[in-house]
């Protein structure tokens, strides 16, 4: 064996546990473990926020994504009350209904977690990663008229395996309640982009792939862009007429 180049360790299956508090108030401090990073069962789902924030900062094309991203397919016909229990809905594709996620290295790893357990795109990283140990939902609300009625919960995953919850310090709960809105805000809006998508497959006005799909995402940021650059161009119209005018009241 190569001294030089030690083969990566593979990680070691979560062991189950419970914490100490598993009710409000809640404490929480991540120690930095890399259990909820290395679980081989848990999917980093992916909404189109989080991709195009990855984008944003991370400056990746569209080749770059197909190598860090993933369509996990389901093994078997999901029933309606399957679909209704899933918090990102799956997307049609070529071979059927999948979610969106990141990738996995061969040991359970997620493909951003480094060796030292530190995550190499923590600044872009996934709204379900941000919002770990904690899940958010909404009740049915008009939205966005009226806002979100959000709640927020202790994820079955972070009660098996999070020592960040035995935590003497509690946390700020109106901050995580502040990403948990913009999580949930995010996953409706991820809802109505699928629905979209899959109403387009089905009408076969575009080819199910997963290549057209992150094409369809990233032409979103675009359009951002554009929208963004005219009403700074719009602005700036508008900042000369008035200078104008005032100059010729003097």
């Amino acid at each position: 064996m190569n001294k030089n180049n030690p083969p990566s360790a593979i990680s070691s299956p979560p062991k189950k546990r419970l914490p100490k508090k598993i009710h409000p108030p809640y404490h929480f401090d991540c120690i930095q473990c890399g259990r909820c990073c290395s679980d081989r069962n848990t999917i980093v789902n992916l909404t189109y926020s989080d991709i195009l924030r990855m984008e944003a900062e991370l400056n990746y094309s569209l080749e770059d994504f197909l190598k860090v991203i993933g369509f996990y397919h389901f093994d078997h016909t999901p029933t309606d009350k399957e679909l209704e229990k899933l918090v990102v809905p799956p997307i049609e594709t070529e071979h059927g209904l999948a979610f969106v996620g990141l990738r996995k290295k061969k040991n359970g790893r997620c493909i951003f977690l480094s060796k030292k357990n530190k995550c190499r795109i923590y600044n872009a990283r996934p709204n379900i990663c941000r919002t770990f140990p904690f899940h958010f939902h909404s009740s049915p609300v008009s939205f966005p008229q009226k806002g979100l009625d959000v709640h927020m919960d202790l994820t079955k995953k972070a009660i098996e395996y999070c020592p960040g919850l035995d935590s003497e310090k509690e946390i700020v709960k109106e901050d995580w309640m502040e990403i948990g809105k913009m999580t949930t805000a995010a996953l409706l809006k991820e809802v109505v982009l699928v629905k979209k998508w899959n109403q387009a497959v089905a009408n076969k006005k575009i080819v199910p792939r997963a290549k057209n799909y992150l094409g369809v995402v990233l032409n979103l940021l675009n359009e951002r862009n554009k929208e963004k650059h005219r009403k700074s161009g719009k602005k700036h119209f508008q900042s000369r007429v008035k200078l104008k005018l005032q100059k010729k009241k003097k």
